[in-house]
């Protein structure tokens, strides 16, 4: 949780004040660094479909929503920069409690393996429900803030080429077919793993909550 919600905002920060610095004297390169900072995030986004332990799993997401993220900076636009702004802000919600999440299903299952941790909506259909919210919101649903900065980066990304558009969908298409295969191979299934007598606890269903109220509160505020 610490990695997702404080260090790689922290790397991001050191990124915009870099940019700010030297980002005049490359915008020659800047124009066509973005390609491959998107083509690393489409590789990235494959590794996930090959991952069987969830923490890897989703600790690989977050480096594939950072090149989305560090995209939006090179373009050097304004709008570019506010979307990769917003999804820095959104990451940092959604990974904290995806983490958590499977922190909780650790503590329940004993493993982080994939193969011990299906049946989710089966044992504890709560878990499940927050499991499918945040694993989505992950994706970039809407009205969620994520979504929102995608847009933007997206817009500014068409604006400078056409074609990108090609391209971002391609790596829009690989976060929501991973995300697709980690919700249904968590929630579905038997759980025969998870041990049934350990409850989820008020201090647990706080943390969720103080997770996803702000993606939205924060998307419709703005």
């Amino acid at each position: 949780m610490v990695l997702a919600g404080v260090l790689l905002k922290l790397g991001v920060y050191g990124v915009v004040r870099v940019f700010l610095f030297v980002g005049m004297l490359f915008d020659f390169f800047l124009g066509y660094l973005y390609f491959f900072v998107v083509w690393g995030g489409i590789l990235v986004g494959l590794m996930c479909l090959r991952q069987v332990d969830l923490k890897a799993l989703v600790a690989y997401s977050s480096v594939c929503h950072m090149s989305f993220c560090l995209v939006g900076f090179f373009v050097a636009s304004s709008l570019g920069g506010l979307g990769g702004l917003v999804v820095v802000v959104s990451h940092g919600f959604v990974s904290s409690c995806l983490f958590f999440l499977l922190f909780v299903f650790y503590c329940r299952s004993g493993s982080r393996r994939l193969f011990f941790n299906k049946g989710v909506l089966w044992s504890f259909p709560v878990l499940g429900i927050w499991w499918f919210l945040f694993v989505f919101l992950n994706i970039g649903v809407p009205p969620s803030l994520g979504f929102f900065g995608e847009v933007l980066i997206t817009g500014s990304l068409v604006g400078l080429w056409f074609f990108n558009f090609f391209l971002v969908f391609f790596y829009l298409l690989v976060v929501g077919f991973y995300g697709v295969v980690l919700f249904f191979g968590v929630g579905h299934n038997d759980g025969v793993s998870f041990n049934t007598q350990v409850g989820v606890v008020v201090r647990e269903y706080l943390v969720f909550l103080f997770h996803f109220v702000p993606c939205f509160l924060v998307a419709f505020l703005g």
